[in-house]
């Protein structure tokens, strides 16, 4: 009679196999776990214990010669790997974006001011002789949520008289341009970096008012706020570029114009709301003029928004 060998005699023991199914749904669960520690926030902490987990099952496999498995969470550290290397540098805003956001702010309160009046505000009310007397940027205070300080100004006497010389002291939000150095002296927290350009052909003539009606030139292409470093304005003067004064390049390095602590250029808001880099090198004088002109019928430079 014929001997039998026992089933598990000479049998090739196999490590086990993953299926697709199974590998697509270790990598989803994978994916399920970072998103769930990115959203709630949690730390390097959680990482670096994560990767100490995964190096330690490594290293315990390839003692006990399971090669297979060693390689499991190497391929799974690799993964992560690749779904984090996006966010690497993505940091926080960059002040030009920031400065960017500030000028959105002041487009959008004067194009609120102009859908309550029909106007956007004339750059500075004059008195009888036609004495600036108080700036634009206090009338949209209530449309830069800033009521409450709108309603201690007094407007039947100069922005810098008794009363409303006590408001000196307070900074205006979105004021201020975040390249500015932060450790300049104490007037800096005062002193905008945001202007209108005044003067003929522009959307501020003055004590004159211009309705979105009257920029025919297209609004994308037409100035409304520009960006001014070391303007020397307090917000609330009634104070800002004059068209025939000032240089027709950005960053000019003589005189008061278009100009930035940023590398290469500086931003404007636009009379529809966007905002814009404008670059000193691409820009030439008659560029700038076309962009300053309500109604000049130029072919404007084309430009990113932001």
């Amino acid at each position: 009679m014929g001997h039998t060998q026992p089933n598990n005699v000479n049998e090739v023991t196999r490590p086990p196999q993953f299926t697709l199914r199974q590998a697509l749904l270790s990598i989803a669960g994978l994916c399920a776990f970072l998103a769930f520690f990115r959203l709630v926030g949690l730390g390097p902490g959680i990482g670096l214990l994560f990767v100490g987990v995964m190096i330690g099952f490594s290293i315990i496999s390839l003692l006990r010669r399971e090669w297979w498995l060693a390689a499991v969470p190497l391929f799974i550290l690799a993964v992560c790997v690749c779904l984090l290397l996006p966010s690497v540098g993505s940091g926080p805003p960059s002040k030009r974006m920031m400065c960017g956001n500030n000028l959105k702010q002041f487009a959008i309160a004067l194009l609120s001011y102009h859908d309550r009046y029909g106007t956007l505000p004339p750059a500075y009310v004059a008195d009888q002789n036609g004495r600036p007397m108080h700036s634009w940027r206090v009338l949209i205070l209530p449309f830069m949520e800033q009521q409450a300080l709108y309603n201690l100004y007094r407007f039947d006497e100069p922005w810098d008289g008794p009363n409303n010389s006590k408001l000196l002291k307070y900074g205006l939000p979105y004021n201020k341009c975040p390249s500015v150095d932060a450790n300049g002296p104490a007037k800096k927290d005062t002193e905008t970096n945001y202007l209108v350009v005044v003067g003929p052909k522009t959307a501020f003539p003055g004590d004159k008012c211009v309705a979105l009606s009257d920029i025919t030139d297209d609004k994308g292409n037409t100035i409304l706020v520009v960006e001014v470093h070391n303007s020397g304005i307090h917000w609330m003067e009634p104070r800002d570029l004059h068209v025939t004064q000032m240089a027709r390049t950005i960053n000019a390095a003589k005189g008061q114009g278009i100009s930035s602590q940023h590398t290469g250029g500086a931003n404007v808001a636009m009379s529809d709301g966007s905002v814009r880099f404008l670059s000193a090198e691409e820009l030439t004088a008659a560029d700038v003029e076309s962009l300053l002109t309500i109604a000049g019928n130029e072919t404007s430079p084309q430009g990113p928004s932001k």
